[in-house]
């Protein structure tokens, strides 16, 4: 529409081009009746197409009404235009402010929840936006943000639709998987202000292609990397909101806008992520926040930041009568098989690679936290130049009394432990068998660079191997919703689906409880990649190359360790761990999602833990068999469960 500058549509004087789309353009024009600028959106009524959704877009604005919803001051037409008004937004959109780079965690919050009110207002006024993105969010100031560009919105009763029946509406890289298989919905806009706030926190979209095609294919097949991936400031519990919201079922997505945005604010003010575990659940925060801002007529976000303050300073005062308590935490591997030993977690940095779901970017990197301590009867020589140790001289002092503590608890449980063991439960017989020596664990392969160009030397490399390994067509890709082809053993007690998810369940005392996979050929040389959350019990994950007692296992456990260990015909409840007991801080807490992969390549086994590189080990006993998930307890316990998503395998070579 060139040479609209400097004409007049009604009482407004056009003056210049703001911008353009597809089949419109916004002004900056002069209203002569109120003496101000304003933003006219202009479309020719020769795009009869397109005219039908502008037209919707002017009703819907007139129908909604929030401080965070962009108004509409007039509508009107001049033919052959059709033109609506708005007040004109100087300082740019949120597209433009996150070329600057991701947003902080306090100013994303900010955010959002000015987004999700206005969201929340569409919905609960029978309106989808359908086309949330950082362009359609327009920023008075920095502080400020106007949800925009109502054109592709649609009425939750149905309506009627703007093209035919079939086709997708929408950008790309916002729309939810389940736009494939239906109608837009509430959910997919919770999907897409799922996907705003990663790029807002992680400076980048979860996936990326390089066709519209590609890239909308990936949210229907391919789980995210947790938005930390990209940026290490990011904890485990503002991972864990991001990806809730960013769910491939819609029943299992944040049920309203409100809902993510409460969930960020309680995630963002939560404790550091080692201190989780005193916060109550989710689901039960949520309902008190809601019944108590109820109540005494406060928004729910104070009630939540209430409750930060009050999680910080019941902290603070439990740590005052305790100090001895205060930046250590007392680990017992709780084998059931190897011999207990005290070891106190120590924090260490480690480097990961940055890759990209369709290509690893050779010259991105980050730093992220982890805690790979090794066993304690292994000295880490190699570790000790690059590792960062933070301990106090309050800290140090008590070392006395803490050695006195470990040798103490170290015979006692020398003494007691052997007579409370409970043999091995054999994976084929169901039968005992009797306990033996456990073989000693080896410390895992892992060198820490030490120079920058040999960082990101290694992660381009890490990243070039798992792009490669998991780039293939994959054998198999179940998401573990339910028991497609029957290919799951389902007995309703032991190995069952619940919750869109399939769940594995020990019911004794040192009980290793295995669900394999049925009908399937033998498994060789693959990448294995699963969501695992440990609900209940000691540890869980997954046997490789299972031929009856003979199998690789690889589980993570609730004291936020992980160990690879190989179990050998006959050999009851003596294992061969490869890699023993190692804590990581890369391992989510109980009841948290983690993302176990192994490249499993001839005698080679590669260890990721929610996309850390945690390992690799070299060992040639077994080279093919089947796969299971699998959960375990140790005394007392006497039940576990988990449950697992998403399982892929993808061949090598």
């Amino acid at each position: 529409m060139p040479g609209l500058e400097g004409t007049s549509l009604g009482r407004y004087q056009l003056l210049g081009r703001l911008g353009r789309g597809g089949m419109s353009e916004v002004y900056l024009a002069y209203d002569e009746k109120m003496n101000r600028n304003v933003a006219l959106k202009v479309v020719s009524s020769s795009q009869s197409d397109y005219l039908e959704r502008f037209q919707r877009e002017a009703e819907a604005i007139s129908s909604l009404h929030h401080p965070h919803i962009l108004p509409a001051y007039d509508y009107g037409d001049q033919e052959p235009w059709h033109y609506l008004v708005m007040p004109n937004i100087e300082h740019g959109t949120l597209r433009h402010r996150l070329e600057k780079g991701a947003l902080s965690l306090e100013e994303a919050g900010e955010m959002l929840d000015q987004i999700a009110g206005a969201l929340q207002s569409a919905h609960d006024n029978g309106i989808i936006h359908r086309d949330i993105k950082p362009s359609n969010i327009l920023l008075r100031d920095e502080h400020y943000a106007y949800l925009a560009d109502f054109g592709l919105a649609k009425a939750m009763d149905g309506g009627s639709e703007l093209t035919q029946t079939g086709a997708l509406l929408g950008t790309p890289e916002y729309m939810s998987p389940d736009l494939a298989d239906g109608p837009a919905t509430a959910s997919s806009d919770i999907y897409a202000l799922g996907v705003l706030l990663y790029q807002m926190i992680a400076g980048r979209v979860p996936f990326v292609g390089e066709t519209p095609v590609s890239v909308y294919m990936k949210h229907v097949r391919e789980q995210p990397l947790p938005p930390s991936f990209f940026n290490p400031k990011i904890p485990h519990s503002v991972d864990q909101v991001v990806l809730h919201a960013l769910e491939k079922d819609p029943r299992r997505r944040y049920q309203s806008p409100q809902e993510l945005a409460d969930a960020f604010e309680q995630a963002r003010l939560a404790p550091s992520d080692h201190e989780t575990q005193e916060m109550p659940p989710y689901k039960t925060m949520q309902e008190t926040i809601r019944q108590e801002s109820a109540s005494n007529g406060d928004s729910a976000l104070s009630t939540s930041r209430r409750f930060g303050r009050q999680a910080r300073q019941a902290r603070q005062a439990r740590q005052s009568r305790n100090p001895s308590s205060q930046g250590r935490k007392l680990i017992l591997p709780g084998n059931p098989i190897a011999a207990p030993t005290s070891v106190f977690s120590r924090r260490r940095r480690i480097t990961a690679p940055i890759v990209d779901n369709a290509v690893a970017d050779k010259n991105q990197t980050v730093e992220m936290q982890s805690n790979p301590s090794g066993p304690v009867t292994t000295p880490i020589v190699s570790r000790r130049k690059t590792e960062s140790i933070h301990t106090s001289p309050a800290t140090r002092k008590r070392t006395g009394r803490i050695t006195f503590l470990i040798v103490s608890l170290g015979l006692a449980l020398f003494v007691v432990l052997p007579i409370g063991l409970i043999s091995y439960y054999s994976l084929t017989t169901h039968k005992k068998a009797p306990i033996s020596a456990p073989t000693q664990p080896v410390q895992p392969t892992q060198t820490i660079p030490n120079t920058t160009a040999t960082v990101q030397q290694a992660q381009a490399t890490t990243a070039s191997t798992l792009v490669a390994a998991m780039s293939g067509t994959p054998l198999l890709v179940d998401s573990m919703a339910n028991n497609v082809a029957s290919r799951w053993p389902e007995d309703g007690a032991n190995c069952t689906f619940a919750s869109g998810t399939y769940h594995v369940r020990a019911t004794q005392t040192n009980f290793l409880q295995p669900c394999g996979l049925v009908k399937t050929q033998p498994i060789g040389n693959v990448t294995i990649q699963t969501e695992v959350t440990l609900l209940k019990g000691h540890s869980a994950g997954m046997l490789l190359r299972l031929n009856g007692e003979r199998f690789y296992d690889f589980e993570i456990t609730d004291q936020g360790q992980f160990f690879l260990r190989r179990h050998d015909t006959g050999g009851g409840a003596t294992y061969a761990y490869l890699i023993g007991n190692v804590t990581s801080g890369a391992v989510a807490p109980v009841g948290q999602k983690n993302m176990l992969t192994v490249i499993a390549n001839g005698n080679s086994f590669r260890l990721f833990i929610n996309w850390v590189d945690v390992g690799t080990i070299s060992d040639s006993a077994y080279t093919t068999g089947q796969f299971a998930f699998v959960n375990g307890t140790v005394a007392p316990m006497n039940a576990g469960d988990a449950s697992f998503s998403n399982l892929k395998i993808y061949p090598i070579g």
